[in-house]
């Protein structure tokens, strides 16, 4: 029987509901409209209303995922912004066309989270995550109860590792083989083409078939629902390259949609408790033995605004814990941006020079990287105060560069929300015994 219009508007609804997970407002309306930042705000002239002036009454609200006009009181979601925009244009305008219009431009082929349970691809979509948490399983058994994963156990238990942590972390290990995982996949009547789309298994142009990780010790990545999304791999053999190999994109798996570890820091997760972000997984999990047990990581890439929205719905608080080296420092600045524009509560957690948090776990142990680095984390001010004293003064000391350091702290201190200003301006006259009058 043909569903009604209004069934089909509802059961699109529901579905532009579980698409947030996807889409990030600021996207969408930022298509539509020039948007001014405020903080975690964005604010533009509203198109909904008639208007005398140029007062940016509209808002976008990147927190909570919604825009509102505090004049003419309209509000709502990214779907319904796409609905009145486009009704204004064109009064026939239907959430199936809204529904056509997002599919197309903000979400592609990543449809795995809004598939209707009875559609033929959701069944599908379940077997390549049933395939993963098999192929996990199996890699986990060969690193602990085989021959063949002796040496890639011995390497782990060599830096650092306990067998408890291991098993938590579930980390496996894949043999140096081509079809290893092929015949295991086969062996348990997986559709093959299906484990292909998933990233598991390579398939060439002469549709000869081989496993993706050879000889790898094998880090399983999983979503907060615990479901295994996608593997890291990294070769315990020198020269091999790449040393780090990852899931490709697949249907399940979009490396800048997920947190690594987020979803076990979920379980016992306080209110009011910051995450910590470390680098990689060896940072995670290392800290996680040692106690820390809020650390997550991005995979691979640089921090992306799903990250952020993703661990901004667990807490309003993080530190920054990456690498000393600089392209560590680097990569803090930028999540850092990333996280202001969600409004989150950010520091710093000072690493020494050339040192990543799993090394220092090592030299001076859990006790010290509470002590040292987590407690003695940082605002995100003293952070760039920092580095641009080691940019400016890099080539020399002098008078000149004295001045331009002295000028980017007053910029930096513009830029803060404006009940700080007044704290930190106070701090610079008594640092640098200046008056903030010279600069203003």
């Amino acid at each position: 029987m043909a569903i009604t219009k209004e069934q089909q508007e509802e059961i699109i609804i529901a579905w532009s509901q579980k698409a947030k997970e996807k889409i990030d407002i600021s996207n969408v309306v930022g298509d539509y409209l020039f948007l001014q930042r405020n903080g975690n705000m964005l604010r533009s002239i509203c198109p909904f209303h008639e208007r005398k002036g140029q007062e940016l009454t509209f808002e976008v609200n990147q927190t909570q995922q919604v825009f509102q006009c505090s004049s003419c009181q309209v509000e709502g979601d990214f779907f319904t912004f796409i609905l009145l925009m486009n009704r204004k244009i064109n009064p026939e305008f239907s959430a199936y066309d809204a529904f056509k219009l997002v599919n197309q431009q903000y979400i592609g082929t990543n449809i795995a989270h809004l598939v209707d349970p009875r559609h033929e691809r959701h069944h599908q979509l379940i077997e390549m995550y049933e395939g993963n948490e098999f192929i996990a399983n199996l890699y986990h058994r060969v690193l602990t109860e085989t021959e063949e994963g002796k040496l890639a156990l011995r390497y782990l238990l060599k830096r650092g590792l306990t067998m408890k942590t291991i098993k938590t972390f579930k980390i496996g290990f894949a043999p140096d083989s081509f079809q290893f995982a092929t015949d295991a996949l086969k062996a348990k009547n997986f559709n093959m083409e299906l484990m292909v789309e998933c990233g598991l298994i390579y398939m060439n142009d002469k549709k000869k078939m081989f496993d993706r990780f050879r000889g790898r010790i094998i880090f399983p990545i999983q979503d907060i629902k615990n479901r295994v999304v996608g593997f890291g791999g990294r070769t315990i053999q020198d020269g091999v390259q790449p040393k780090y190999l990852n899931t490709s994109e697949t249907p399940i798996f979009i490396k800048g949609e997920h947190v690594y570890n987020l979803n076990r820091v979920l379980r016992g997760h306080k209110e009011g408790q910051p995450i910590v972000y470390f680098e990689g997984y060896m940072d995670v999990i290392a800290a996680w033995q040692a106690g820390c047990t809020i650390g997550v990581a991005t995979l691979g890439t640089a921090m992306t605004q799903s990250q952020v929205r993703l661990v901004s719905s667990v807490t309003d608080q993080a530190i920054i814990c990456y690498d000393g080296d600089e392209p560590g420092q680097s990569a803090t600045e930028k999540a850092l941006l990333q996280n202001e524009n969600f409004g989150m509560v950010l520091k710093v957690a000072p690493m020494p020079a050339g040192t990543d948090p799993d090394d220092y776990f090592k030299a001076y142990g859990a006790h010290s990287f509470q002590r040292d680095v987590i407690g003695k984390a940082i605002h995100p001010f003293e952070f760039r105060c920092n580095r641009l004293r080691t940019k400016c003064f890099e080539a020399g000391g002098d008078r000149v560069a004295y001045q331009v350091y002295l000028q980017k702290i007053i910029s930096l201190i513009k830029k803060l929300p404006y009940s700080e200003q007044h704290r930190y301006l106070t701090k610079f006259e008594s640092r640098f015994h200046l008056s903030r009058r010279t600069f203003l």
